[in-house]
């Protein structure tokens, strides 16, 4: 019996360590539940810079700048200045003026240069009743010519206003005389070097250097003693066109560069005589040039 008790403790023993050893080995299973994986570490919020200001990777994007310290004098003052029949600054940067001049506004004398003359023998000055009472009519459009600006002669006058070379500008134009070639009528864009390009007669695209003409290739159309044109001269990007009663005749290059900057304003010759009743302009402003105006006209 003791002999037999022995060996089966015996065996007991090498089983248990048997068993042991193989739950210790490689790749044994055990009845606890294998530890979950590591999470991995969620970035920390980073912290403000020493000013309080986000660091330079957590601004948000920059926002479009307002209007400089210029443009915001010009929005303020320039309706007062020109005392426009119709003024708005569009949405786009650029500003629409009308003038409605045949009403002869004492306000309006002043807002060229040269000023609006009362003399009855200058080349610029305010139409008398007795220059257009007795013969001008409606025109196709139903408008009734009731006088303005009166050129004549050979003389050049500007809007004391600065564009940049984006700009559009349209006159309404009556002819006091009959018409012969050497007459020239132009709505012109020019520099501060005295250098233009314009609209003649709204036929041709011509360039002007001091008041006398350099070029106007092609012809006038028809200029009719008594009857309306509507001159228009656009001026942008390098190139500048003609436009009469809404069509296009004429289309030329000026140098960008010297005319970056410059005035809306009429230049005639060939001892013209003619009213100018309207003008109209769309434009982008040489703030910079347009607020030191204001600033010294004040």
């Amino acid at each position: 019996m003791t002999g037999r008790t022995g060996l089966s403790r015996g065996l007991s023993v090498s089983i248990g360590v048997s068993v042991l050893l193989i739950s210790l080995a490689p790749g044994a299973t055990s009845d606890k539940e294998p530890a979950p994986a590591e999470k991995p570490k969620a970035d920390k919020p980073k912290k403000p810079a020493g000013n309080g200001e986000p660091s330079a990777d957590t601004k948000k994007p920059a926002t479009e700048t307002g209007p400089s310290l210029d443009e915001q004098y010009v929005r303020e003052h320039l309706k007062d200045y020109l005392h426009a029949s119709k003024l708005e600054f569009l949405e786009d940067g650029r500003v629409k003026m009308f003038f409605e001049l045949h009403k002869q506004q004492d306000e309006h004398r002043s807002i060229f240069t040269p000023a609006v003359s009362d003399e009855i023998n200058s080349r610029f000055r305010w139409s008398l009743r007795e220059e257009w009472y007795y013969g001008w009519y409606t025109d196709a459009v139903d408008y009734l010519y009731r006088g303005g600006l009166r050129i004549s002669m050979d003389s050049a006058a500007h809007l004391n206003v600065w564009f940049q070379d984006d700009v559009e500008a349209e006159m309404h134009y009556i002819q006091g005389i009959n018409y012969n070639p050497k007459q020239r009528v132009a709505v012109v864009f020019t520099n501060g070097s005295g250098k233009s390009v314009g609209s003649n007669y709204g036929s041709q695209c011509a360039k002007f250097s001091n008041l006398s003409l350099e070029s106007a290739p092609g012809k006038v159309d028809q200029v009719v003693m008594g009857k309306l044109v509507k001159n228009k001269l656009v001026v942008r990007n390098g190139t500048f066109e003609a436009y009469r009663n809404g069509k296009l005749n004429g289309k030329a290059k000026y140098t960008k560069s010297s005319f970056k900057s410059g005035r809306v304003g009429f230049i005639w010759g060939g001892s013209i005589a003619g009213f100018i009743s309207q003008l109209e302009i769309t434009g982008r402003i040489d703030s910079k040039k347009m607020a030191e105006f204001l600033r010294k006209a004040k």
